[in-house]
This record gives structure tokens, C-alpha cells and sequence, in this order.
């Protein structure tokens, strides 16, 4: 082959390994955002709805002060450890490209899942 056909062929699987490195990233990206926004709607929508218990009278002051307090540790306690997996999703992808840019091949997108289901 000729050095231009090996330098085409190279690039292709160079592009097709960068967009592997895309794909992944796009869904765990919204992937993360969903559950982050599924976490801060929750968050209003108990207090709202522990402040109607309150107000109707099945909570008395202090089940609705703990109400809130449990509710917000967990929805802190969630959001960061989202934020702490998002951390770790982009030491991933750091290494992804430090792969490409040796020259190396990745694992096709359903081991590369498989491997962040661990």
C-alpha cells in the first residue's frame, strides 16, 4: 500500500475511535444530567409536600422539621455522589484520549458500558 492509503487508513480508525470516545460521553453525560435533575426536582417537591402535611396537620412541628432534614441529606447525599461519579466519568475519558493519541485501539461501546457498570 501506498503511504497515503496507510495515512487514510489511519485517520478513519483514529476518527472512528474519537467517536466512540463521543458516543460515550454524550450518554453518560445525559445520563448524569437526568438523574441530577430528577434529584433537585425532588428535593422542592418533598419540602412542598411535607409543609401540606404540616399545614393539614399529619405532621406536628417536629416530624416536619425531620421531614425536611432526611429529605435533604439524601438529596445531598445523591448529588454528590453523582457528582463524584461525573469525576470519575472524565478521568475515563481523559484516558480514552491518552489511548487514542498512542495509537491504541478502545473496546467497542458495549464493553466500554459493560466496564463502567462495574
Amino acid at each position: 500500500m501506498s503511504k497515503d492509503v496507510i495515512a487514510i487508513v489511519v485517520r478513519l480508525n483514529r476518527d472512528i475511535e474519537l467517536q466512540k470516545i463521543q458516543i460515550f460521553s454524550d450518554y453518560f453525560e445525559t445520563r448524569f444530567n437526568f438523574l441530577f435533575s430528577i434529584l433537585a426536582a425532588i428535593f422542592p417537591s418533598s419540602i412542598i409536600a411535607a409543609l401540606g402535611f404540616y399545614y393539614a396537620g399529619f405532621l406536628d412541628l417536629v416530624g416536619y422539621i425531620l421531614a425536611i432534614t432526611i429529605v435533604s441529606l439524601i438529596s445531598l447525599y445523591g448529588m454528590s455522589y453523582l457528582s463524584r461519579k461525573h469525576d470519575e466519568l472524565l478521568e475515563i475519558i481523559d484516558e480514552m484520549f491518552e489511548q487514542v493519541e498512542k495509537g491504541e485501539g478502545l473496546p467497542s461501546l458495549g464493553e466500554i458500558r459493560k466496564m463502567m457498570k462495574k
